[in-house]
């Protein structure tokens, strides 16, 4: 299972550069028989960047986040998620479900 997200600027245009190609929260297959609660932060562009990669922000706590986490570029202006059942259970027969998307807007300082 595959949940990410493109990201766009002010003209609609896709950024993907670097590792904003193909951004993920979660990718996977064989997962577990039963709901799963994923998190994922995409924080601001003025977050401090971690120093292997200035996509990925520095030091999100694991206990807020349970996947892989991103900064906002600064030239972003829209994003859109994304899931796909491309991994499956491994063998392009399982089946995947997804509930409740959500996309908030948070004022958490971490």
């Amino acid at each position: 299972n595959y949940l990410g997200f493109f990201v766009y600027d002010k003209m609609g245009n896709h950024i993907n550069t670097g590792t904003l190609r193909n951004p993920y929260f979660k990718w996977s297959n064989n997962d577990p028989p039963e709901w799963v609660r994923w998190n994922g932060f995409i924080l601001p562009s003025t977050f401090p960047s971690s120093p292997s990669d200035p996509n990925k922000p520095q030091d999100v706590p694991s206990y807020l986040s349970k996947g892989v986490d991103w900064k906002f570029p600064s030239n972003a202006e829209s994003v859109a998620i994304r899931f796909g059942s491309c991994y499956g259970d491994g063998d392009d027969q399982g089946i995947s479900y997804f509930a409740l998307p959500q996309v908030l807007a948070t004022n958490l300082e971490l």
